[in-house]
């Protein structure tokens, strides 16, 4: 029915009718009813984009054994963000660590653009690689940037202390940590025509061995642990 004087057009919301955790969410878009489930929720029916904003911690994924290994012992992760056009801004990232089993952290030393990114667009995507066994680890989830004088960068601090020592440590604008919404593991197609790890490994230590110049290669005879 027509109200005399009132506008009965309905209006575009973007408005959550539904939060419970591991249920379906169901939103009022143009007027029409909508039900995405949690994991696949669009940024278009949810604001802000981040999920884990709206529920805490508990959408974050853990981390398995096999995948925080494969972090830990990689070092670098190759952060995806999103520039102001839209197009997208991959930067490897050296220091990173693992806060915990849901969150990944890295110090920001040459990465203004990375920062920037996140301040307007969050949600990004890390990778990290392990070039001899071809597996890796994608994770992706809202990050955010702790300034070099908040409180909070005084209690990420010491881990990477303890990894990176002092002096790259005061290099640190600040520290960036990065929620895990999602993760999964890449394996190279390799394994699918039969490939063994063990092989691979062999095969791309010779490769990447073969790349070094002689000068970098240790004497024949020496103690190749040495730093």
């Amino acid at each position: 029915m027509r109200l005399p004087g009132h506008d009965n057009r309905q209006q575009p919301t973007d408005r959550v009718t539904s939060l419970s955790p591991g249920l379906p969410l169901y939103f009022m878009y143009n007027g029409r009813r909508a039900c995405r489930w949690a994991d696949t929720l669009s940024a278009r029916y949810i604001r802000p984009t981040s999920l884990s904003k709206l529920y805490g911690d508990a959408l974050l994924v853990k981390l398995t054994a096999e995948m925080r290994r494969i972090i830990e012992e990689q070092k670098i992760g190759y952060v995806a963000t999103v520039a102001p056009d839209g197009t997208p801004n991959l930067s490897p990232k050296g220091t990173c660590l693992l806060l915990d089993d849901s969150h990944i952290m890295f110090g920001e030393i040459r990465s203004p653009n990375t920062v920037k990114n996140i301040a307007e667009r969050p949600i990004v995507e890390v990778n990290f690689v392990d070039i001899f066994s071809r597996k890796g680890v994608r994770c992706k989830g809202p990050a955010r940037f702790i300034r070099h004088d908040d409180d909070e960068f005084d209690k990420l601090l010491p881990p990477f202390r303890i990894e990176w020592g002092d002096d790259l440590c005061s290099l640190f604008h600040g520290i960036v940590v990065i929620d895990i919404e999602s993760a999964s593991n890449m394996v190279s197609p390799a394994y699918d025509i039969g490939s063994k790890e063990p092989d691979l490994r062999q095969r791309w230590l010779k490769y990447f061995s073969n790349l070094q110049p002689e000068s970098s290669k240790p004497a024949r005879g020496s103690d190749e642990n040495t730093i």
